[in-house]
């Protein structure tokens, strides 16, 4: 039974290394905006929190049109500020667990809803298989319980899986500093994790790849526009 009520969208950055000059959410991928899949895959979750700072007035008209009880959580201080302390804006007064997305992810639905029902008050950390060297990998190991956990951060030495900024945690790990959230979680490893197949639009690379693995039905098999 699903039990996630609430999911915040960090969509307040610039995107510079993306260089489209438009936040990394509307950016069309197969035909469709970031956002729209997004709001698609969170058809079901009543409370929607979507952090904007950078070319804010877009977003929220495009994201308005696609659904009307989001809740806007404004970040001016976007350009100085990390996803950290824009998700820590959004949690105010917050008092339950949510699920935490990047702005700039598309994700498979049904890899999605399979963490969704895993999602029981304990923190889970969603991870991908590893596709490029600029990530933070993760090191993994199997629990007592035979649930695969979530061991260490880094960047230095590949690994299989890499850190998804997909997470299901509490108000209690953020900080409210300018860090990475990753940063924030290692206090509490090991966390359990659960792999997601998802698309990170960080780079044109990253875009090209997006297109055609969407448009080849490679991995997703999201309506195509």
């Amino acid at each position: 039974m699903q039990t996630v009520k609430n999911v915040i969208i960090g969509a307040a950055g610039i995107g510079s290394r993306l260089g489209m000059n438009m936040p990394k959410c509307l950016i069309y991928v197969a035909g469709r905006r970031i956002i729209e899949y997004q709001l698609e895959l969170l058809k079901n979750i009543e409370n929607i929190r979507i952090v904007v700072g950078y070319k804010e007035e877009e977003v929220i008209e495009v994201v308005s049109k696609l659904r009307s009880d989001v809740v806007f959580v404004r970040n001016p201080q976007y350009a100085f500020t990390s996803t950290m302390q824009s998700i820590c804006l959004a949690v105010n007064g917050l008092n339950e667990p949510f699920v935490m997305i990047d702005g700039d992810t598309i994700i498979d639905q049904e890899s999605f809803n399979s963490f969704l029902g895993k999602c029981n008050n304990t923190p889970i950390i969603g991870i991908t298989k590893s596709t490029t060297e600029d990530a933070v990998f993760v090191s993994t190991e199997n629990n007592e319980h035979g649930d695969l956990i979530v061991t260490e951060f880094q960047r230095q030495e590949p690994k299989e899986y890499e850190w998804t900024g997909i997470c299901y945690i509490n108000q209690e790990h953020l900080i409210d500093k300018n860090m990475f959230v990753f940063k924030s979680l290692e206090r509490f490893l090991p966390i359990r994790a659960e792999i997601i197949d998802c698309l990170e639009i960080d780079t044109q690379q990253d875009l090209s790849n997006a297109n055609r693995r969407i448009n080849s039905s490679l991995m997703f098999n999201f309506k195509k526009a």
